[in-house]
């Protein structure tokens, strides 16, 4: 759960039967009756006020509560319990500590836990009149972990012409579109096909067996439902016609669909060669919905994407839930 997180204040419980915990050593804590324990998380007292350690959980599974971390602010534990073993029996509060105030400042409405911006450093030449998903491969920034930027890497096991196989590669149908980057040769290609976990079609002829590989699905994952605030902006050059349309889309994929949410449109490339345009809405995203870019130009030949931090990149936030 994005933080703040919920408050169902004086919930408790015991250290179930037959079990024990240690702080400094156990991350997790198994309970009597968990229950009562939100789901996503929260911030913990184990044991009484007079002998007590001050945690946080990020998830639950039944009656144990996992990824159990040390609190940070005032008195965490009480003095000479650093690596107190708490017996069965011991009561686990959740109780409002000075972390859930200091949440509110940090995450107001979760709006700072979901904030992403990445850019495409890679030097693609991109083919005219094809869409190709663009390869935001550098992260800026990521403070909830909601981009992927790598979506599988490994080496060839054999050679194809416009084919990857990787037989532990693990390939899905959702890499499709996606860029790919041979990085013992330095060069690029896009995922045209699936053919099956261990084999792709490409758009060039770029891998050999013992060839190393990433492949870049430069896609961002709601973490919950929410208005957010998309950001975006694509450029190619200098080799564009002065007559060049560009095309850049936003796409939205939810349970198997894929929808176009934004549209960008530009004509003609100035005196350098280049043509490019930001573009920014609002857009409502389910949790685990996917986002992605992609740009198609009609340029007379391939144009390179204008591979900088300033012309090609995608900033995400979350501004409002429902």
């Amino acid at each position: 759960m994005a933080k703040p997180y919920a408050v169902v204040n004086e919930v408790q419980s015991d250290i179930a039967t037959g079990n024990t915990w240690t702080r400094g050593t156990d991350t997790s804590i198994v309970l009597t009756d968990g229950s009562d324990f939100d789901d996503g998380g929260g911030y913990i007292r184990i044991g009484d006020q007079t002998s007590f350690a001050l945690m946080e959980y990020t998830g639950r599974t039944t009656n144990t509560l996992t990824g159990l971390v040390v609190c940070t602010l005032g008195v965490v534990v009480s003095s000479g319990d650093e690596t107190k073993e708490w017996p069965a029996g011991t009561e686990v509060s959740r109780v409002w500590m000075a972390e859930d105030g200091d949440d509110l400042v940090t995450f107001p409405q979760g709006i700072r836990s979901c904030r992403v911006r990445a850019y495409a450093a890679g030097a693609l030449s991109i083919k005219k009149t094809t869409w190709v998903r663009v390869p935001f491969d550098t992260e800026s920034f990521d403070a909830g972990g909601d981009f992927n930027v790598t979506g599988a890497s490994g080496a060839a096991d054999a050679t194809e012409a416009n084919k990857l196989h990787d037989a532990d590669g693990g390939f899905t149908a959702a890499l499709v579109g996606a860029c790919v980057h041979n990085t013992t040769d330095d060069t690029y290609a896009i995922v045209s096909a699936y053919v099956d976990s261990g084999e792709l079609t490409l758009s060039a002829n770029i891998m050999a067996n013992g060839e190393n590989y990433v492949i870049y699905p430069a896609c961002f994952t709601a973490p919950e439902n929410g208005y957010y605030s998309v950001r975006l902006g694509v450029a190619i050059g200098p080799s564009a016609d002065s007559g060049t349309d560009l095309h850049v889309v936003a796409t939205r994929y939810r349970s198997g669909s894929a929808v176009d949410i934004i549209y960008a449109f530009v004509t003609g490339a100035n005196a350098g060669g280049y043509i490019g345009w930001p573009v920014a809405d609002l857009v409502y995203l389910e949790s685990g919905d996917l986002l992605w870019v992609s740009v198609y130009h009609t340029s007379s030949s391939s144009v390179a994407l204008a591979n900088n931090s300033k012309y090609s990149f995608l900033s995400i936030s979350l501004e409002s839930r429902p």
